[in-house]
């Protein structure tokens, strides 16, 4: 856990396997070789998280794996 405000900064070290795949959102792939960094601060937009339920994550994990 950081701050709102921290920068974390990732480097691609060189080894075996220097080749980083990164998944963004599980949305978007990139592939990332030795020497690459990424920077990861906060955003500038915000969004709006709109719940639909009264559930919470895990009531409704545990109905999924019931009716499984």
């Amino acid at each position: 856990v950081v701050a709102a405000d921290d920068k974390v900064s990732i480097k691609i070290g060189d080894g075996p396997d220097n080749s980083v795949v990164l998944s963004l959102d599980g949305q978007k792939f990139i592939t990332l070789s030795e020497g690459q960094t990424v920077n990861i601060k906060r955003s500038k937009y915000d969004t709006t998280i709109i719940k639909t339920t009264n559930l919470g994550f895990y009531d409704i994990l545990r109905h999924k794996f019931h009716n499984a």
